[in-house]
């Protein structure tokens, strides 16, 4: 029995662990969707996207996904039909995304501006890691 657990234990090894976050915006009536996948040995890999699919599984599209590499969070904020996104890095903007809600990007450059953006959070600002 102990060589089972053991056994069933290292095959966890390695599985990505997924997390979503729903943003629902109602005016539109509509969702947009923030889900990351981390995995390796180490869980030293992360791929973070924003996507109209509701599905907490999936492989990333850059066409109809925006798509985020590493491990540097997102900050965000919702406004009326915009969702405006804080990232240390700039996406490449998918041709075939297929919403009425604006994603607007705004790079953040300097970890001071990172560090002052992090202190915004509690002003409506959220943060998905």
């Amino acid at each position: 029995m102990r060589v089972e657990r053991e056994l069933t234990s290292w095959e966890e090894i390695g599985k990505p662990v997924s997390k979503k976050k729903q943003i629902y915006f109602p005016n539109e009536m509509t969702s947009l969707y923030i889900k990351s996948n981390n995995w390796g040995l180490t869980y030293d890999h992360k791929i973070t996207v924003i996507s109209t699919n509701s599905d907490l599984e999936f492989k990333a599209d850059s066409i109809s996904e925006y798509i985020f590499y590493g491990f540097d969070g997102l900050i965000y904020k919702t406004q009326n039909d915009t969702l405006k996104i804080y990232s240390r890095q700039q996406p490449n903007i998918p041709p075939k995304f297929d919403s009425d809600i604006i994603v607007e990007i705004i790079e953040i450059k300097s970890n001071p501006e990172w560090k002052k953006m992090k202190a915004e959070i509690i002003n409506g600002f959220q943060q998905f890691e």
